[in-house]
């Protein structure tokens, strides 16, 4: 039997797909390989932005379309545009302080607090907050 991604999974990919995402956008925010983000979308019927493609105009109307619980949750009650870990700035600040690199933040966050959120993020938090 294949593998096949959890429900949500599958539906977070397809509302980023609806809303013109690139598959590495994608396979950033969501963690799961662009091949198999392709394949996803490309049996829900979306377009998929091929290879050197121009970027798609959004439709203005796709956001209120395509929200949804998972979305709302994943994001917590942060914006778009802010960082995952912002949420965690004291605890960040505060490993840093007593000489914790990025690994080993992003190590501790994901085994006490659950972040879900790529490694690479608190690599560039940390390195926002060093200056």
């Amino acid at each position: 039997m294949a593998n096949v991604l959890k429900h949500e999974k599958q539906e977070q990919i397809r509302s980023l797909g609806r809303l013109g995402w690139s598959l590495r956008r994608i396979e950033e925010a969501t963690g799961v390989r662009r091949e198999t983000v392709s394949r996803y979308l490309r049996a829900a019927g979306i377009t998929v932005r091929g290879h050197r493609m121009r970027r798609l105009k959004p439709n203005p109307r796709a956001a209120t379309q395509v929200t949804s619980d998972l979305e709302r949750s994943s994001l917590g009650s942060r914006s778009p545009g802010s960082s995952a870990c912002e949420p965690y700035h004291e605890t960040i600040v505060t490993a840093l302080a007593l000489g914790r690199n990025a690994t080993a933040i992003w190590q501790d966050l994901v085994s006490e607090h659950g972040f879900d959120s790529s490694y690479e993020n608190v690599k560039r938090f940390c390195r926002r907050l060093s200056g």
